[in-house]
């Protein structure tokens, strides 16, 4: 029987190759490296970090395609969040980030001017809607002028957002004193927002508008919304009046009337008034990306941008609004904004 010798260098031909084989094994060589490039020849993207408000996550989503398909060398990472939460990743957390987007302008005022950034723009509108599903209790007859009757309903179940850490958690709590001063609930003693204070359970409290959404048709009959978010996932919804919903000029005044202190921060309270809706930004001061920042701004702020905010049911401000002081504002955004406004209340 034959035996099969041990492996060794002595078993392994070690003739050298020709050099008409070497040649070829050269040519070939080179011909793969002029069609697949090494990965290191590449420029190195940039990254850019967007600190967002939750609420925009989808629309961000595709615009984040379409910029990066206008500017591949920047490569865009937005994470979104209760916009309290996006602001003290900055002043907080210490992260470096490029652009903080915040669903209340009060949310940079108050935690990222003047230390973190110089200035912002308002440059989206909203309101409060009232969504539910089919299997929510009493859906059938919910009208926009009985929803505060159905609510306080002791069978129904109501989310909302945390209002420690978005801003759609303290205008939701607005929404309810608005309603008591506007159906007169109150008065009645048969106060919304007392009511629902008490009903809504901690488990149905979520830190932000994206965690909210699963709970509906789910663990919860009703949640507070902004409209875009309803229209952007197809869901059944109300409108409320304008002197509930915090989505008109107009009615400023009416909103005023209104308040809710919140924990902004670790031992720092705010006491909140009711003030129509306004979607912010910001470029922070010290941007790694400050070159990208821009152009991601600029493209948002521009006609391509405001499509695809139409697209998912926000509603343009035109022209976005400027806070902060006139030397602060990049030249290059001045096309958009070609007035800056100095003063606050032009704002509001």
């Amino acid at each position: 029987m034959a035996v099969e010798k041990p492996y060794s260098s002595n078993n392994v031909n070690l003739k050298a190759p020709s050099m008409t084989a070497l040649r070829r094994f050269l040519a070939v060589g080179m011909a793969l490296a002029l069609l697949c490039p090494c990965r290191s020849s590449k420029t190195p993207r940039r990254p850019l970090y967007v600190f967002a408000a939750a609420s925009l996550n989808t629309v961000l989503t595709e615009f984040e395609k379409s910029f990066e398909r206008k500017r591949p060398d920047v490569d865009a990472r937005v994470e979104v969040s209760g916009s309290l939460v996006a602001a003290r990743k900055v002043s907080e957390y210490k992260r470096d980030g490029d652009i903080v987007i915040a669903a209340d302008m009060r949310v940079i005022d108050s935690l990222l001017i003047p230390e973190f950034a110089e200035w912002q723009v308002a440059f989206l509108s909203n309101e409060i809607v009232l969504a539910y599903s089919e299997k929510s209790r009493h859906a059938a007859e919910l009208t926009s002028a009985n929803w505060p009757e159905i609510l306080v309903d002791p069978e129904v179940r109501v989310a909302r957002v945390d209002e420690n850490l978005g801003p759609l958690g303290y205008q939701t709590l607005l929404v309810w004193k608005l309603a008591d001063i506007h159906y007169g609930t109150q008065r009645r003693g048969r106060s919304l927002f007392q009511t629902l204070s008490r009903k809504v359970s901690r488990r149905l409290i979520r830190p932000d508008a994206a965690e909210l959404l699963p709970v509906l048709g789910t663990e919860a009959d009703y949640i507070f919304l902004y409209r875009s978010m309803a229209r952007d996932h197809n869901l059944k919804h109300i409108l409320l009046p304008p002197e509930v919903n915090l989505s008109s000029i107009a009615h400023r005044n009416v909103y005023s009337r209104a308040s809710v202190a919140i924990s902004a921060a670790p031992g720092r309270s705010l006491t909140i008034q009711g003030q129509p809706i306004l979607f912010s930004l910001t470029i922070l001061r010290n941007a790694p990306n400050h070159a990208g920042a821009l152009s991601f701004v600029k493209m948002l702020l521009g006609p391509e941008g405001k499509a695809i905010l139409r697209r998912h049911g926000f509603a343009p401000v035109s022209p976005p609004r400027f806070h902060g002081r006139r030397e602060s504002f990049p030249e290059s955004l001045r096309g958009v904004l070609p007035n800056p406004a100095t003063d606050r209340e032009t704002i509001q």
